[in-house]
This record gives C-alpha cells, sequence and structure tokens, in this order.
C-alpha cells in the first residue's frame, strides 16, 4: 500500500490527471523504493525482532520511518506478513 501523503505528492508532479499516468507514477514510486531498499516487501529482521518480543507497535511505527507509509498501511503491512505466525514459531 501506498500512503495518502505520498500519492498525493505524486498527483502533484503529473501534468496531467489521467489514470494511465497515475498508474505509471505509482509503479515509478514502488520501483525506486525497491531498488533503495530490495526488502521493500519484508520485515527487516529488527522489526521481526520487535513482532516477536510482542513490541508489534515500534515494528509498525519502524515500517512507517522506513517505507513512507501511512499508519494504517504499516499495520496491515505488519499484520499481513505475520498473521500465518504461530506463539514459537517463528
Amino acid at each position: 500500500m501506498i500512503s495518502r501523503a505520498a500519492f498525493e505528492a505524486m498527483l502533484e508532479r503529473l501534468d496531467m490527471f489521467d489514470l494511465a499516468n497515475v498508474r505509471n507514477a505509482v509503479e515509478a514510486e514502488f520501483a525506486r523504493r525497491e531498488e533503495k531498499d530490495p526488502d521493500v516487501n519484508k520485515l527487516s529482521a529488527a522489526e521481526e525482532e520487535m513482532v516477536k518480543r510482542g513490541s508489534k507497535i515500534e515494528a509498525i511505527k519502524s515500517v512507517r520511518n522506513r517505507l513512507g507509509l501511512g499508519l494504517k498501511e504499516a499495520k496491515d503491512f505488519v499484520e499481513r506478513l505475520t498473521s500465518e505466525w504461530k506463539p514459537g514459531r517463528y
């Protein structure tokens, strides 16, 4: 997910507001992020450790800072990646 602020920033950079341009801008932003951080679709080792020790809020804050996501997007990201984890089986 992309944060609302990041999406609005991309819209401001566009000369035309058609959907093709918006889609291309969003894809370019994700490509830029992935190039900068190839693990953009995973939790970092530190974030995983935060979740394992019960500090999910810390992990969400870290994801927000690392990926530039909004609160809901970061929370959903962490929960999606940890939804299949079982206690004691990381």
